[in-house]
């Protein structure tokens, strides 16, 4: 690497700027290669260490949620208790909103969620 920077370094102030990087890339593409394929392959491995940090942050999420509203804990959700936790939040979005207005929005998005 430190060859490479020399060889690149026209101006020697330690640093390749994007003009250096060009015109060491078109007098020797052979030797740019390494770099540009060290980077390349810096990035990818960046990129899927942060797909897999994203991934597990979201399935923790979800698990989190999950296991909130299992009210009785035994692995599945069930109709009363996506009901109960769907009734609350539409409670708490519309305070203004009667039990039987709040019922009925709720009973709506079951029926729009409910495909079979």
């Amino acid at each position: 690497v430190k060859s490479i920077i020399e060889f690149a370094d026209s101006d020697s102030d330690g640093e390749v700027n994007f003009d250096e990087f060009l015109s060491a890339f078109e007098s020797d593409p052979q030797l740019m290669r390494v770099p540009i394929m060290a980077a390349r392959d810096r990035i990818a491995r960046a990129e899927g260490a942060l797909a897999n940090i994203l991934a597990e942050e979201e399935m923790r999420k979800i698990a989190r949620v999950f296991v909130d509203l299992d009210k009785d804990k035994n692995g599945v959700l069930d109709f009363e208790e996506l009901h109960d936790e769907m009734f609350s939040m539409m409670a708490a979005m519309h305070p203004e909103w009667e039990s039987a207005t709040i019922e009925n929005a709720v009973r709506a998005v079951f029926d729009a969620a409910d495909v079979n």
